[in-house]
């Protein structure tokens, strides 16, 4: 049975060939993999703050909405600003920092909408280590829910009214 012609050794020089395309497609892999890898390191270091207002539907289903206009501030070890911004349409403020390191992050309550305030088991000031940053961009959540304002000292309640009444609009 004879083979076919792509298949005889015609060819003298075949081995060096096959060893040069080898070699060809081996170098050209380490070029593209060294270049993901120096433009992974590359990338800037960040710290992400969400804002978000947490909401139940009508079937208690969270439904999280976004807050924008809030103040987030980075500060250092030492409690200097590294960086500041606002929080946008997605509720997101993303601050560029030096480097992987321990950072405090703030949200300014004072920047929080009228009808805001942090949720019952959130704090203004969030502690980053910096063995935290998995990746280059490290996300940090503020969550936020419906101010509970129970008396303000303009309101009043009459001798015949419960103050649960009045808070509850009863």
């Amino acid at each position: 049975m004879q083979q076919p012609a792509w298949c005889q050794d015609h060819h003298p020089n075949r081995g060096v060939t096959t060893l040069r395309v080898v070699c060809g497609l081996f170098a050209l892999l380490v070029i593209v993999f060294s270049g993901q890898s120096a433009s992974a390191q590359d990338a800037e270091i960040s710290i992400q703050a969400q804002v978000k207002d947490q909401v139940r539907d009508a079937d208690g289903k969270a439904d999280n909405q976004p807050v924008q206009g809030v103040t987030i501030t980075v500060l250092d070890e030492a409690g200097s600003e590294v960086g500041s911004a606002v929080t946008d349409a997605k509720g997101i403020a993303l601050i560029v920092v030096p480097g992987k390191a321990n950072y405090v992050i703030k949200l300014d309550e004072s920047t929080l909408p009228d009808d805001l305030a942090l949720a019952a088991n959130a704090t203004a000031e969030q502690a980053v280590s910096a063995e935290s940053f998995i990746t280059n961009k490290k996300v940090v959540n503020f969550s936020l829910d419906k101010a509970r304002v129970l008396f303000s000292p303009m309101s009043t309640v009459s001798r015949n009214e419960s103050p649960m009444a009045f808070v509850l609009g009863w």
